[in-house]
């Protein structure tokens, strides 16, 4: 069976990075029947932050990626929090010592901190220098049980070639000679990143592992722990980082990459989703609007590519438009109703709830205008409030005079008040007053909307009523004329 899993450290707000690895997961388990994990990296605790864990189960199921089993979704293969499970690192830790493929280290802080400047100073790579290897099992042992502080560190052998078979880039090969005696168990009982993870994915049954290209130079250090503890090694899928169409790597310092950034700004979670496997994954045919069940239909391993994946934001703009297009306009409703409850924007919340007949007159004349969720507030405001403008805001349309913006209104009067009839009434109006057509629609647009770039005229006016929109024709006369 397919087992993959992500695991993600509690410190913060879930990256977009993490739900990129987390979608090709969970694709590949669904597509094999397989299972989904979600394991939490919690040994850090310098780093960690509290309540970062629910926002983590929060992000995957507001993407529609939530595991088979976690934390909160116990299965056969927890626990499912590193911190619970340091018993079992303690246990292989001490199976690698007796093995001879690892040792303890009693060098202190202060001693690792001299290495590492005089190894700068030289230009030398940061390494251990090994000085406690040579320290015999016994002799060590015996300082261990004498409760003097150490911790266990990785030997690696020398002379050895060590083959990482990655599926994207086939074998790579390391020199052993370049590969640090690693720290495996900390001296607190804590493991580091590299000991864990190949203790819980081989004892959680992870078949495949997807994470990022970064942590290829440390691959092969996982590969020697698989075969000194006689385990068979996962299939290794390195993914391309996600990089800002620049070429740099996206990071907390740039480019949006917090998953609720994408939620807050009105992005669709399907969206998303569409938008992070594109990034990466090269579908067959031409076809780039497509659903997770979809994907998983269609994804192939093979079709995974080793090129950059330039994270182009306003592909991902153009991608939601084209979701929001697709939407019956309850379904849109339904999804602004959801917005503005999961952003906790109580006055939208109010607006849709109070005026849901109204929303949905709306919805049709901005459907094809919006991008995300979130402007849907700053298109239709002028429906549920005042418009505010001051004389400045016709600088540049006014050249026409009074009387012709007094006929407008007596048109308007007469008009039967549907989008058809007041377009024909005004526009043979301006033609039979030989007015500026353009500048002359664009203050009637302004006067009615606040807004020079607005949905269509007519259909919002006959939205508004007839006696809204000549209260706001009024005004403009004092405005612009006195």
């Amino acid at each position: 069976m397919v087992i993959t899993r992500v695991a993600p450290s509690p410190t913060g707000f879930p990256h977009v990075g993490t739900a990129y690895q987390a979608l090709f997961d969970y694709v590949w388990a669904k597509k094999n029947q397989g299972r989904f994990l979600l394991r939490l990296e919690d040994t850090d605790l310098k780093r960690f932050v509290p309540g970062s864990e629910r926002v983590i189960y929060e992000s995957l199921d507001w993407l529609g990626l939530a595991p088979d089993e976690s934390p909160e979704k116990a299965g056969s293969s927890g626990p499912y929090r590193q911190s619970e499970r340091l018993a079992l690192y303690t246990k292989y830790a001490r199976q690698l010592v007796e093995a001879g493929h690892a040792y303890y280290c009693f060098c202190s802080a202060e001693r690792l901190t001299q290495l590492r400047t005089e190894q700068e100073k030289n230009h030398l790579p940061p390494r251990y220098d090994r000085l406690c290897s040579n320290i015999s099992p016994e002799a060590a042992a015996a300082r261990v049980a004498g409760g003097e502080q150490s911790v266990i560190r990785l030997r690696v052998p020398d002379n050895r070639t060590i083959t990482v078979n990655d599926f994207l880039r086939g074998p790579v090969n390391f020199e052993s000679a370049q590969i640090d005696d690693q720290v495996l168990l900390k001296s607190d009982g804590f493991p580091t990143y590299h000991l864990a993870l190949v203790v819980d994915d081989h004892l959680m049954g992870i078949t495949h592992v997807f994470r990022g290209e970064e942590w290829l130079p440390s691959a092969p250090k996982h590969v020697l722990l698989y075969e000194m503890l006689c385990w068979s090694e996962p299939v290794w899928i390195h993914l391309p980082l996600l990089k800002n169409p620049g070429g740099s790597k996206i990071s907390k310092r740039q480019g949006h990459t917090s998953i609720f950034w994408y939620r807050d700004e009105g992005f669709l979670p399907e969206a998303v989703v569409n938008f992070l496997a594109l990034v990466e994954w090269s579908p067959r045919g031409e076809k780039e609007v497509f659903s997770l069940a979809e994907m998983i239909k269609d994804f192939r391993l093979e079709d995974l590519r080793k090129a950059a994946a330039i994270f182009d934001l306003p592909k991902l703009y153009w991608l939601n438009g084209m979701y929001l297009r697709g939407m019956t306009n309850t379904d849109l409703y339904g999804r602004l109703v959801r917005f503005a409850k999961e952003t906790d924007n109580k006055n939208l919340t109010a607006k849709l709830e109070t005026h849901h007949e109204l929303v949905l007159k709306i919805l049709p004349l901005i459907k094809e205008r919006i991008k995300t969720l979130k402007e849907f507030e700053s298109w239709t405001d002028f429906f549920f409030g005042p418009v505010s403008l001051t004389p400045a805001d016709f600088t540049g349309l006014v050249s026409f005079n009074k009387d012709s913006w007094t006929g407008l209104q007596a048109e308007l009067i007469q008009c039967q008040w549907t989008k058809e009839s007041m377009n024909d009434g005004v526009r043979a109006f301006i033609e039979k007053q030989s007015l500026p057509g353009k500048n002359f629609l664009m203050a009637v647009r302004l006067a009615i909307t606040g807004k020079k770039i607005s949905p269509p005229l007519w259909e919002s006016m006959e939205i508004l009523g007839k006696e809204l929109c000549l209260a706001r024709l009024k005004p403009v006369e004092e405005m612009i004329f006195n």
